[in-house]
């Protein structure tokens, strides 16, 4: 996780791995991969890293999301 104002620069997140970005963390370069793509009707069956970028203030700067990983950005958060 990164949390609490951390900063982190160049992230990866494979398949199995999991980030959280919390309380004003920022990830600066952040990409996450996977090696089965999510179905675009059901929403399942996605093989891949997943990272959540949660609460105010909490951002990633710039990243790639490859087939099979997952970014959800909420809560007042940003991305890009």
């Amino acid at each position: 996780a990164v949390g609490n104002r951390a900063t982190a620069g160049i992230v990866t997140v494979r398949n199995g791995g999991d980030l959280d970005v919390l309380n004003g963390g920022l990830v600066k370069d952040l990409t996450v991969e996977g090696d089965k793509a999510w179905d675009s009707v059901t929403g399942l069956g996605g093989v891949g890293g997943v990272a959540f970028i949660v609460g105010e203030g909490s951002r990633v700067e710039s990243g790639m999301v490859n087939r099979g990983g997952f970014l959800q950005v909420a809560n007042k958060a940003a991305a890009g």
